[in-house]
């Protein structure tokens, strides 16, 4: 399974029709964030850091555990958070690289819904890209640029030492036990933040990692968010009765269909 080229030989007409809403993304415990919609989704749920083998990646904690998305309705696979991650809306298509390091738009191979005659076309009879191809280009290479400047960002706060381990947990309610369910999430230290030299703290005023930092400790209040959706999550899988609790209070509905960050 791969991305292969949108090509004006094979997908005239070509459009995707999303029947599964979000299930393809309900193995995800983490979505990446491009940094211009951070401040959509620190309204909604929290952001944090990702630990990698190169590095941090800042993002929307989606799961207690790395395997499982709570914010993707179990059965519907509808999103439950009022802003979805343009990661996830950009589905089935990227921006890639050809052998001429040209950026082209791609598809995914396996994406079965991509078809003739479904949704809204990229590109029209003649093989050429159609006004809502074209708003697709636009948006691929928005949430590409983003992307480079979260990892930028997020680098600046690695390299200063102020991210640690965010303690993800379960308490055995028979004795009380602690099982660590994930050590792959970070979050900022507001003690090491505070001791780090002034001119530094003050070049990042200047250049947003300040703002970044900020912006990422208001989602933390989101925190208790994630043990009631796990609650749900499994009852909903059980087919249990879920907790008395109205989803439009934790999130609210959103227009999710639009490619765009604001």
């Amino acid at each position: 399974m791969s991305f292969v080229p949108v090509s004006k030989s094979k997908h005239q007409g070509f459009g995707y029709e999303n029947k599964l809403f979000y299930q393809y993304a309900s193995n995800l415990g983490f979505i990446p964030l491009a940094s211009t919609e951070i401040n959509h989704a620190i309204k909604h749920g929290v952001v944090c850091f990702l630990k990698r083998d190169d590095g941090f990646q800042v993002g929307l904690l989606s799961g207690v555990t790395p395997n499982r998305n709570l914010l993707v309705h179990p059965k519907t696979g509808q999103f439950l958070m009022g802003y979805v991650p343009a990661v996830l809306r950009r589905y089935p298509f990227q921006l890639l690289n050809n052998d001429k390091n040209e950026q082209v738009l791609c598809v995914w191979d396996e994406e079965k819904n991509f078809k003739q005659g479904k949704g809204q076309a990229v590109l029209d009879e003649s093989g050429e890209l159609t006004e809502h191809g074209q708003k697709l280009v636009t948006f691929l290479s928005q949430l590409e640029n983003g992307m480079r400047l979260s990892e930028k960002l997020s680098d600046a706060l690695a390299d200063a030492g102020v991210l640690v381990p965010l303690p993800i947990q379960s308490k055995s309610p028979e004795d009380g036990e602690v099982t660590p369910l994930r050590e792959d999430i970070y979050w900022v230290d507001q003690d090491r933040l505070a001791e780090l030299d002034g001119a530094l703290l003050q070049k990042w005023v200047k250049t947003g990692v300040m703002a970044f930092a900020f912006a990422h400790l208001a989602s933390m209040d989101h925190m208790p968010k994630m043990t009631l959706l796990a609650e749900n999550y499994h009852k909903v899988l059980e087919n249990m009765e879920p907790s008395k609790v109205d989803l439009d209070r934790l999130f609210e509905e959103s227009d999710d269909d639009v490619l765009k960050f604001d």
